[in-house]
């Protein structure tokens, strides 16, 4: 995973052959990592998701104190569903950890999707 400045935006990926060196981190008070997916079990293009298809999603908070993770899975869910859950999770997260004495600079946010 790259780290991004607020303004920046992902660029594709690149074959080995053109790969370009990763650029340097961000400096970030924060650092939130999020995570979804589902477990296609043998649908094809176009299919919806089973019932029975495993999904999950997970989060990794990065606080300047402290590190706080956390992860859970259901049934039948989309991959999107479940990224969105592991950006929401790791939001409310964030808004319990916000306290009138902290002041943040600056947050960065990375997901997979």
């Amino acid at each position: 995973m790259v780290k991004l400045a607020p303004n920046q935006t992902r660029q594709p990926s690149r074959s080995k052959s053109s790969a370009r060196p990763t650029p340097a981190p961000v400096d970030a008070a924060i650092t939130v990592y999020t995570d979804g997916g589902s477990r296609n079990t043998g649908n094809v293009a176009g299919q919806h998701v089973h019932h029975d298809d495993k999904a999950a999603w997970a989060y990794r908070i990065e606080l300047p104190d402290q590190l706080v993770t956390d992860s859970a899975g259901e049934w039948g869910a989309t991959n999107i569903v479940m990224e969105i859950m592991a950006f929401l999770r790791a939001l409310e997260q964030l808004e319990n950890y916000n306290k009138p004495t902290r002041r943040f600079y600056s947050c960065s946010i990375h997901s997979t999707s």
